[in-house]
Protein backbone atom coordinates (compact mmCIF):
# COMPACT_ATOMS: atom_id res chain seq x y z
CA UNK A 1 0.00 0.00 0.00
CA UNK A 2 1.23 3.33 -0.90
CA UNK A 3 1.68 6.51 1.42
CA UNK A 4 -0.72 8.23 -0.70
CA UNK A 5 -3.35 5.33 -0.10
CA UNK A 6 -2.65 5.31 3.53
CA UNK A 7 -3.14 9.35 4.15
CA UNK A 8 -6.38 8.70 2.21
CA UNK A 9 -7.33 5.42 4.76
CA UNK A 10 -6.37 8.29 7.69
CA UNK A 11 -8.95 11.00 5.56
CA UNK A 12 -11.53 8.28 5.64
CA UNK A 13 -11.23 7.68 9.24
CA UNK A 14 -11.54 11.50 10.19
CA UNK A 15 -14.73 11.41 8.17
CA UNK A 16 -17.74 11.27 10.61
CA UNK A 17 -19.09 7.67 10.30
CA UNK A 18 -22.71 8.44 9.31
CA UNK A 19 -20.70 10.35 6.05
CA UNK A 20 -17.62 7.81 5.76
CA UNK A 21 -19.09 4.82 3.44
CA UNK A 22 -20.36 7.52 0.42
CA UNK A 23 -17.19 9.68 1.05
CA UNK A 24 -14.88 6.11 1.27
CA UNK A 25 -16.44 5.41 -2.08
CA UNK A 26 -15.92 8.15 -4.05
CA UNK A 27 -12.48 9.35 -2.84
CA UNK A 28 -11.33 5.91 -3.67
CA UNK A 29 -12.21 5.60 -7.38
CA UNK A 30 -10.92 9.36 -7.60
CA UNK A 31 -7.37 7.91 -6.44
CA UNK A 32 -7.71 5.03 -8.85
CA UNK A 33 -8.10 7.08 -11.40
CA UNK A 34 -6.05 10.28 -10.62
CA UNK A 35 -3.35 8.66 -13.00
CA UNK A 36 -5.67 8.64 -16.00
CA UNK A 37 -6.89 12.28 -15.40
CA UNK A 38 -2.94 13.61 -15.23
CA UNK A 39 -3.95 14.28 -11.78
CA UNK A 40 -1.53 13.82 -8.72
CA UNK A 41 -3.12 11.28 -6.08
CA UNK A 42 -1.76 13.62 -3.91
CA UNK A 43 -4.02 16.24 -4.64
CA UNK A 44 -6.71 13.61 -4.05
CA UNK A 45 -5.30 13.29 -0.86
CA UNK A 46 -4.93 16.61 -0.06
CA UNK A 47 -8.99 17.01 -0.77
CA UNK A 48 -10.07 14.90 0.77
CA UNK A 49 -8.39 15.63 4.18
CA UNK A 50 -9.62 19.26 3.74
CA UNK A 51 -13.21 17.90 3.13
CA UNK A 52 -12.72 14.86 6.19
CA UNK A 53 -12.00 17.36 8.45
CA UNK A 54 -14.61 20.14 7.70
CA UNK A 55 -17.26 17.68 8.13
CA UNK A 56 -15.56 16.81 11.45
CA UNK A 57 -15.95 20.19 12.36
CA UNK A 58 -19.14 20.40 10.97
CA UNK A 59 -20.35 17.66 12.98
CA UNK A 60 -18.52 19.52 16.42
CA UNK A 61 -20.66 22.64 15.36
CA UNK A 62 -23.87 20.58 15.37
CA UNK A 63 -23.27 18.88 18.31
CA UNK A 64 -22.93 22.14 20.62
CA UNK A 65 -25.45 23.45 19.00
CA UNK A 66 -27.66 21.01 19.87
CA UNK A 67 -29.15 19.43 16.28
CA UNK A 68 -27.69 16.24 17.13
CA UNK A 69 -29.87 15.46 20.21
CA UNK A 70 -29.87 16.52 23.47
CA UNK A 71 -27.30 13.86 24.82
CA UNK A 72 -24.39 14.96 22.81
CA UNK A 73 -25.44 18.75 23.10
CA UNK A 74 -24.85 18.12 26.92
CA UNK A 75 -21.83 15.80 26.49
CA UNK A 76 -20.15 18.53 24.00
CA UNK A 77 -20.71 21.10 26.67
CA UNK A 78 -19.32 18.92 29.30
CA UNK A 79 -16.56 18.62 27.53
CA UNK A 80 -15.89 22.00 26.59
CA UNK A 81 -16.83 22.77 30.44
CA UNK A 82 -13.83 19.95 31.79
CA UNK A 83 -10.95 20.95 29.07
CA UNK A 84 -11.80 24.60 29.81
CA UNK A 85 -9.39 25.01 33.58
CA UNK A 86 -6.52 23.88 31.43
CA UNK A 87 -6.09 26.39 28.66
CA UNK A 88 -6.91 29.20 31.59
CA UNK A 89 -3.92 27.80 33.54
CA UNK A 90 -1.83 28.24 30.75
CA UNK A 91 -2.84 30.95 29.08
CA UNK A 92 -4.53 33.37 31.68
CA UNK A 93 -8.16 34.46 31.54
CA UNK A 94 -8.12 36.02 27.82
CA UNK A 95 -8.98 31.95 26.79
CA UNK A 96 -12.68 32.80 28.03
CA UNK A 97 -12.81 34.66 24.66
CA UNK A 98 -11.35 32.39 22.90
CA UNK A 99 -13.56 29.36 23.36
CA UNK A 100 -16.87 31.07 22.44
CA UNK A 101 -15.54 32.45 19.27
CA UNK A 102 -14.10 29.17 18.58
CA UNK A 103 -17.77 27.76 19.24
CA UNK A 104 -19.24 30.46 16.97
CA UNK A 105 -16.51 29.67 13.98
CA UNK A 106 -18.00 25.78 14.54
CA UNK A 107 -21.36 26.89 14.46
CA UNK A 108 -21.06 29.25 11.02
CA UNK A 109 -18.64 25.87 9.77
CA UNK A 110 -21.97 23.43 10.52
CA UNK A 111 -24.36 26.38 8.86
CA UNK A 112 -26.73 26.85 11.32
CA UNK A 113 -28.82 29.58 11.49
CA UNK A 114 -27.94 32.90 13.01
CA UNK A 115 -30.37 32.18 15.97
CA UNK A 116 -28.68 29.23 17.03
CA UNK A 117 -24.77 31.18 17.43
CA UNK A 118 -26.85 33.89 18.99
CA UNK A 119 -27.98 30.86 21.53
CA UNK A 120 -24.69 29.35 21.47
CA UNK A 121 -22.62 32.69 22.39
CA UNK A 122 -24.97 33.16 25.54
CA UNK A 123 -25.16 30.09 26.98
CA UNK A 124 -21.05 29.98 26.08
CA UNK A 125 -21.04 33.40 28.35
CA UNK A 126 -22.92 31.69 31.13
CA UNK A 127 -20.63 28.71 31.49
CA UNK A 128 -17.10 30.54 31.33
CA UNK A 129 -19.06 33.03 33.88
CA UNK A 130 -19.94 29.90 36.21
CA UNK A 131 -16.50 28.78 35.54
CA UNK A 132 -14.16 31.68 36.59
CA UNK A 133 -16.63 32.73 39.55
CA UNK A 134 -16.53 28.82 40.94
CA UNK A 135 -12.75 29.26 40.19
CA UNK A 136 -12.53 32.31 42.46
CA UNK A 137 -13.80 30.76 45.40
CA UNK A 138 -17.72 30.88 44.26
CA UNK A 139 -19.85 30.28 47.87
CA UNK A 140 -16.31 29.06 49.36
CA UNK A 141 -15.22 33.17 49.01
CA UNK A 142 -18.56 33.76 51.45
CA UNK A 143 -18.33 30.97 53.68
CA UNK A 144 -14.04 32.09 54.50
CA UNK A 145 -14.88 35.65 56.02
CA UNK A 146 -15.97 35.99 59.96
CA UNK A 147 -19.16 36.25 60.87
CA UNK A 148 -19.67 39.34 62.89
CA UNK A 149 -21.22 39.06 66.53
CA UNK A 150 -24.65 40.67 66.35
CA UNK A 151 -26.13 39.24 69.25
CA UNK A 152 -28.13 40.65 71.37
CA UNK A 153 -26.08 39.39 74.36
CA UNK A 154 -22.50 41.27 73.85
CA UNK A 155 -20.57 41.14 76.77
CA UNK A 156 -19.52 44.38 77.98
Amino acid sequence: MSLAARRLNRAIQITPPLDRDRYAEEWRYDMSSAAELGISPWDVVRGATRVAWRLRVRLWGRNLAGAEGGGRAIGAWALVVAILPVPLLIGGPILLLVVPAAMVVALVLAHEGPWRVISVVIWARRCCGWRAWSSSGGFGAWASTPPTQTSLFQPS
